[in-house]
């Protein structure tokens, strides 16, 4: 609980890694409730510090979403990867 407590006041500081971290937690759900929306809020957070990994989580997210990728979401991806969005 205290290691916990640490990342989500490093994360709450802006470090991405700690945000992607953190999360990968919220997504898992089994140490704390699962919350999707804060886990994209922080991921897209660390990603548009240029953090890699939490740009590859988004772009394979967005990627496996759908079995057709749409052109917007090709524009999205490359938005994602570029720090557009």
């Amino acid at each position: 609980k205290k290691k916990i407590g640490k990342l989500k006041k490093s994360s709450s500081y802006g470090y991405p890694q700690s945000m992607y971290d953190f999360a990968m937690i919220y997504l898992d759900g089994s140490i704390i409730k699962s919350d999707r929306n804060k886990a994209y809020a922080l991921l897209r957070q660390a990603a548009e510090q240029g953090y890699i990994q939490s740009k590859t989580y988004l772009i394979s997210d967005k990627l496996m979403s759908g079995a057709a990728v749409s052109a917007k979401a090709v524009g999205d991806i490359i938005d994602i990867v570029t720090g557009n969005r």
